[in-house]
């Protein structure tokens, strides 16, 4: 290091003096230092880099001067020295002029670059290919040496070995890669480990983003922190959390509730407030209770920010997180604020991507290219404009726009779709299209009036922050409004590209309505914004492929569009599934369109599959009408029999998980029976979780508006829709039920799968041969003996 600094430091000018107010400003940019190595050197590192570029010495004495700074400001993370990759690239290829890029140094500005109203920080493009050899060769030695050193007893695994070499090439070559890992490959490791030589080598942030929260935690809490400590000593780096802005607290908006709620008029609030004095970066999940969402509103970080005007900002916990991401190699975030930034580029810059449980991709893609409007998202917004107290908001317009809402939902709550209630359907199908148009079109005009009216409130006599409240609100009206038109009247080239549709919850006290409009194919967003300007994007899960191919995976994410090269790997688990794992499909089952004949059947079917098994069970449904006829068929029965039984929805998922588990440990015989989130992102390891039980192929409901759409779209385009998406969609969903079975080395159980079609169907074939190698068994007498270790 000293050699490093020796290099460099003679050569800069001496710092210009600090101002009145102690600051020291960049010789160069006059922008703020803050960095200690920026201060002394009196330049930010990118101008140190720009200074050494324009010294009259030659060219491999500056390559060696920049070198040194490159070295040295990723050994005291002063910034990510990306941006110093590339001036030492162009160099080196001969180019003479200083090159308008890089940008000014982030990391000595005063502006943060995570807010979307600023200038988007858009994803690195143009990174330099490196022969991918020496990188696999890394990665392979971290996992056969490093890891086998500092972990006795460790046994390399050959499929998370092969799967981190296909990663390393790829972030090496700029190319995609989309590979499956089966469950206990260890594909977090497989991918950071490249990921983070890549990141030290290019001095490039990489982002991994996660399907479910649930993942996002283990990679912060467990994954890197253990990797963090391996790698200590050859290659050490730094990892942050990205959340959205949402998930943090604003100490300004706790101080004003504080002050307009009386202590004891809201014990929920009074509990926040108190959290408020602890903690440090406000973080929601810090609290130790989830608080009620329109508590939580009034107190969380939202658009009404005042950023550097507020006069809490070096207390915010949200812009420290950020300013620690802008020094971070790794970030983590979950696909829908990866999302949310693709557009407008709230992330520091980063150079590759890593989706993990990429197969959540597509729906989360098209949840946020989409639209949403609930039943009370307008009555929310109201009141917020209510809030702010000014003598001149417009009440009655406010009442009407609530009338009008009122009537709209209620239309669509009221309404019957083949004799039956509207549950889920196409907008053009809902009867009463002239009235709900009028009203929608009524609602429209309203709130664009509204917005016009708020826009020219008279604010002279308030503070910033109240002013920001305004403008965010106007911001709000605006963009409802577009989104009623967006839904209710269409461009054509809309009405061809999305579906708009209703959905209504019932059971409830009252119907809940919500209005969507959905992409047909994301892919060419996903093209635009992700396939081709990253550098590279590694794809990864335990359920990508179909059949024997990523065929179905690529063309609903659009990666079948780009002409970047798409490198693809299927690695199999290191379980051994025929001796851990039975399946089992009855034979002489009626089939599920006989649905009378076919519950009675597997009624009696699942009765007896719980009983060889000892309980210990997950009873997987795809449909929670089919849920509820089997269980109580079989709760009180059961029961009786010294079994626990559990059912989705009786407690919240985590909560149900914990008694399940608790259940067991305490000798008893725990039965779930679930649906929807339960067939994956659970782990329920070892004794406990003996059989998993799955009552049909899951196949989308025929009449779900967004399978429609695309059905009808591949009609269009001359293929079958049953073959190419509605088979592949389910052997997917198929494959994650069966993952819950085996987690571990240890695990052993029983799949069932109590429909026929698997076996009677030339598509069956599919399913089968997706699935794990489990020894099929036609006797239920085959079980005690299996689990036993037979």
């Amino acid at each position: 290091m000293a050699a490093d600094t020796d290099a460099i430091e003679p050569i800069f000018p001496p710092p210009v003096p600090p101002d009145p107010l102690g600051q020291v400003r960049c010789h160069r940019c006059r922008r703020v230092l803050t960095h200690p190595d920026s201060v002394a050197r009196g330049l930010g590192p990118i101008c140190a880099a720009k200074w050494i570029w324009e010294l009259p010495v030659p060219v491999d004495e500056k390559l060696a001067k920049l070198e040194a700074l490159r070295r040295q400001v990723r050994e005291t993370g002063e910034i990510s020295e990306g941006d110093l990759v590339e001036l030492i690239e162009k160099l080196k290829a001969g180019q003479q002029e200083l090159p308008d890029d890089p940008a000014p140094d982030t990391a000595s500005g005063d502006e943060p670059d995570f807010d979307p109203q600023e200038e988007p920080a858009r994803p690195d493009r143009r990174l330099p290919v490196r022969d991918p050899e020496p990188d696999m060769a890394v990665a392979e030695r971290i996992f056969r040496e490093t890891f086998a050193r500092k972990m006795p007893g460790y046994e390399p695994r050959e499929p998370q070995i092969q799967l981190a070499r296909e990663v390393a090439r790829a972030l090496a070559t700029g190319s995609h890669l989309v590979g499956e890992a089966g469950t206990g490959t260890g594909k977090s490791f497989a991918v950071l480990v490249p990921a983070v030589h890549w990141a030290r080598e290019m001095g490039k942030r990489v982002v991994v983003s996660t399907g479910t929260i649930a993942l996002q935690e283990q990679y912060m809490g467990k994954d890197v922190p253990f990797l963090q400590q391996v790698l200590a000593d050859e290659m050490p780096f730094s990892a942050a959390l990205i959340k959205g802005k949402g998930n943090y607290l604003c100490r300004l908006k706790a101080g004003e509730a504080a002050k307009e709620s009386a202590a004891g008029t809201d014990p929920e609030l009074d509990r926040v407030l108190a959290w408020v004095r602890e903690t440090s970066d406000g973080d929601k999940s810090e609290l130790p209770f989830v608080p009620a969402d329109d508590v939580w509103r009034r107190v969380n970080v939202d658009d009404s920010c005042l950023r550097h005007k507020c006069p809490l900002f070096e207390e915010c916990g949200f812009y420290q997180v950020r300013e620690r991401a802008k020094r971070a190699q790794i970030l983590v975030c979950n696909h829908h604020l990866l999302m949310y930034d693709l557009p407008y580029g709230i992330f520091p810059q980063y150079g590759a991507l890593i989706l993990d449980e990429a197969h959540h991709l597509e729906d989360i893609a098209s949840n946020t290219f989409g639209v949403e409007i609930s039943q009370f998202r307008l009555p929310a917004l109201c009141r917020d404009i209510e809030r702010l107290e000014h003598p001149d908001i417009p009440t009655d317009r406010l009442q009407h726009i609530r009338q009008l809402n009122s009537s709209l939902m209620g239309h669509f709550a009221g309404a019957e779709v083949s004799g039956r209630p509207l549950e889920k359907e196409a907008l053009s199908r809902v009867p009463g299209q002239e009235r709900y148009s009028q009203l929608a079109i009524s609602l429209v005009a309203e709130l664009k009036q509204l917005g016009d009216e708020l826009a020219t409130l008279d604010w002279s006599w308030a503070d910033d922050r109240t002013k920001a409240r305004c403008q965010a609100l106007v911001e709000r009206v605006t963009g409802l409004a577009g989104d009623f038109q967006d839904v209710f009247n269409p461009t054509p080239e809309s009405t061809e590209q999305n579906v708009a549709w209703v959905e209504v919850e019932r059971g409830r006290q009252e119907p809940r309505v919500t209005l969507h409009l959905n992409p047909i194919d994301v892919g060419p967003g996903l093209q635009d914004l992700l396939w081709d300007p990253l550098h590279a994007v590694i794809c990864t899960s335990a359920t990508l492929s179909t059949g024997t191919n990523f065929n179905y995976f690529k063309r609903m994410v659009g990666l079948n569009r780009t002409e970047r090269e798409v490198l693809e790997l299927h690695v199999t688990s290191p379980f051994d599934y025929p001796n851990q794992a039975l399946l089992y499909v009855p034979r002489g089952l009626p089939e599920p369109r006989e649905e009378e004949r076919w519950t009675n059947a597997i009624i009696g079917i699942t009765r007896d599959v719980l009983q060889a098994t000892g309980g210990r069970a997950f009873v997987l449904f795809t449909s929670y009408k089919q849920l509820k006829a089997v269980y109580e068929s079989l709760a009180t029965e059961l029961e009786q029999a010294g079994y626990v039984i559990f059912r989705q929805g009786d407690m919240p998922r985590t909560q149900l998980l914990d008694a399940f588990k608790e259940a067991h440990a305490a000798g008893g015989r725990p039965i779930l029976f679930a649906t929807g989130t339960f067939w994956e992102g659970v782990s329920v390891e070892d004794e406990a979780l003996s059989c998993v039980v799955i009552d049909k192929l899951p196949f989308q409901v025929p009449s779900d508006p967004i399978a429609v759409a695309k059905a009808e779209a591949l009609k269009r385009n001359g293929e079958d829709p049953f073959m190419h998406y509605t088979v592949p969609q389910a052997i997917i969903r198929v494959k994650q039920g069966f993952g819950r079975l085996i987690r571990t080395r240890r695990d052993r159980g029983l799949v069932a799968i109590l429909d026929p079609r698997i076996r009677t169907k030339g598509y069956g074939r599919q399913f089968l041969r997706s699935l794990p190698p489990a020894r099929e068994i036609y006797h239920l007498g085959d079980v005690l003996a299996f689990l036993q270790g037979g």
